[in-house]
């Protein structure tokens, strides 16, 4: 119960968003929301036992912009599972899911079990959805596109937990390779009057080049599993990796230079060097 306590909640929140007080954060009026956040906040640092640093920000919903469906009704209509025997297949999601990345799916879990309220909303989400129905060689593209992109919100979330290794960097850069290709599909389809929720995605859409290039300029490709196998980083990137190298793999080559380099220093002439 301490941790739905105002006072606790709020001291949780704005050292977690770093910030001077709940009134910068925009929630002084909201004090349930508060107590919400906090609580919830509070939970996660006690199972997660680990810095939650990449919780940086956050949303309010609002139960009035959405249907709101219960558990008993999630069953019975089989939103997502039979009735009778539990199993994805046969449900309502099972025919409507061709996703094709697990973003997709569990967007689309989200809007079923969230169907929106406001009219105009809805006709703007099916407006985009018109667009593709009829853009087949759009719909062709973009597939595509998005075969080639992985699960980036897992991978970003192992990044920001420090867990992530090289292969899930390189499966990062590659998915954010595809958005420059992703952006200009999308642009195309928005020289429609239907286009609104389109526009907002375009507009929105960050390429992330900066990272995916970083990352492939430093990670050979493609990278071993484990760290302590070495080998991550490209020749050329640290010129102090480089002769660390070249002193591990042609470190018969470097004690001889090493030695007549003292022997000139010392005059000593016979001076060895093991």
């Amino acid at each position: 119960d301490s941790s739905f306590d105002y006072s606790v909640a709020s001291q949780l929140l704005t050292t977690q968003m770093e910030a001077v007080s709940i009134e910068a954060l925009g929630l002084e009026r909201m004090p349930l929301a508060v107590c919400a956040a906090g609580a919830n906040l509070a939970y996660l640092q006690k199972t997660q036992r680990t810095a939650l640093a990449h919780l940086k920000r956050f949303s309010l919903y609002n139960p009035q912009e959405f249907l709101v469906i219960d558990e008993i009704s999630i069953r019975n209509l089989e939103l997502l599972r039979t009735a009778r025997e539990g199993k994805k297949k046969g449900a309502l999601l099972s025919v409507l899911d061709e996703t094709l990345t697990p973003m997709g799916g569990r967007k689309l879990v989200s809007w079923l079990l969230h169907p929106l309220m406001d009219c105009g909303k809805i006709n703007q989400r099916l407006d985009a959805l018109e667009i593709f129905k009829e853009g087949f060689l759009l719909r062709k593209d973009l597939h595509e596109c998005l075969e080639r992109v992985s699960d980036l919100e897992r991978l970003a979330t192992k990044v920001a937990l420090g867990t992530a290794n090289a292969r899930d960097l390189m499966a990062i850069a590659r998915s954010l390779n595809e958005l420059p290709q992703v952006h200009s599909l999308l642009e195309q389809a928005t020289h429609t009057p239907k286009a609104g929720m389109l526009k907002g995605l375009v507009s929105s859409l960050d390429l992330l080049d900066d990272v995916s290039n970083r990352i492939q300029k430093v990670l050979i490709d493609p990278p071993p599993i484990s760290l302590k196998d070495g080998g991550l980083i490209k020749d050329g990137y640290s010129p102090e990796l480089d002769e660390l190298r070249q002193i591990a793999n042609h470190g018969k080559d470097f004690l001889l230079k090493l030695e007549v380099k003292e022997r000139q220093a010392s005059g000593i002439n016979n001076l060895k060097v093991k």
